[in-house]
């Protein structure tokens, strides 16, 4: 057994005959976008999110253009870039969330509480937006953060 597999991995380090290429050479050719691989399909577009799978069928990011949440009616609120801004800034004292569902978020800061609106992080199952690249942004900013109502579960 431990022979075999000496040989089979000798064989995969031999360069290839057939293309007169090395195996580094041809997975620079097919990063490059020169040499496409086989299994390549004209109708899924190659993008950095599918471009690694080097055709083993992996299918392709969806929702990764999720403008997020729309700016909400009930009352005022800044977009979710501007409370980046704020983070950033060091400006931000603490976040509160409605609760742990995390569909409401409100900035507090030196200035006054800010409700978080138009493009907020939203749960989406066809895309990457999800609040909880919040807490990882407020954990990695080391932001406090609360639960308004609690983390109690609600029964309807």
């Amino acid at each position: 057994m431990r022979a075999s597999l000496v040989a089979f991995t000798a064989a995969l380090l031999q360069p290839t005959t057939a293309l007169q290429l090395t195996r580094r050479q041809l997975a620079s050719a097919v990063g490059a976008g020169t040499l496409a691989p086989a299994a390549t399909r004209a109708d899924v577009p190659v993008d950095p999110f599918n471009s690694m799978c080097f055709g083993f069928g992996c299918a392709p990011a969806q929702g990764v253009d999720s403008l997020g949440a729309p700016a909400p009616t009930d009352e005022d609120s800044i977009p979710w870039k501007q409370a980046l801004e704020l983070i950033d800034a060091k400006k931000v004292k603490s976040v509160e969330f409605d609760d742990v569902a995390m569909d409401k978020c409100y900035v507090v800061t030196a200035d006054g509480r800010f409700r978080v609106g138009e493009g907020y992080p939203i749960e989406n199952g066809r895309s990457w937006s999800s609040p909880l690249f919040v807490t990882r942004i407020l954990d990695n900013n080391q932001i406090p953060r609360s639960y308004i109502g609690g983390l109690k579960r609600r029964s309807s």
